[in-house]
C-alpha cells in the first residue's frame, strides 16, 4: 500500500513537470522565426558531367 501511494505521489509529480515543459516548449516553437535568408542556392545545371 506504501509502494503504490510513493507511485502515485511521484507520477503526480512527474505529470506537473511534463506539464511545464510542454508550455516552455509550447512557446519557444511558436516563437521560432524560419529565415531563409541564409539558405545556399543551387548552381545552374551547366548540362555536362564529370565521373
Amino acid at each position: 500500500m506504501a509502494t503504490t501511494k510513493a507511485l502515485s505521489t511521484r507520477i503526480e509529480e512527474l505529470e506537473g513537470e511534463l506539464a511545464l515543459y510542454r508550455v516552455v516548449m509550447g512557446n519557444r516553437v511558436s516563437s521560432a522565426v524560419l529565415n531563409c535568408e541564409n539558405v545556399s542556392k543551387f548552381k545552374e545545371f551547366a548540362g555536362t558531367r564529370s565521373i
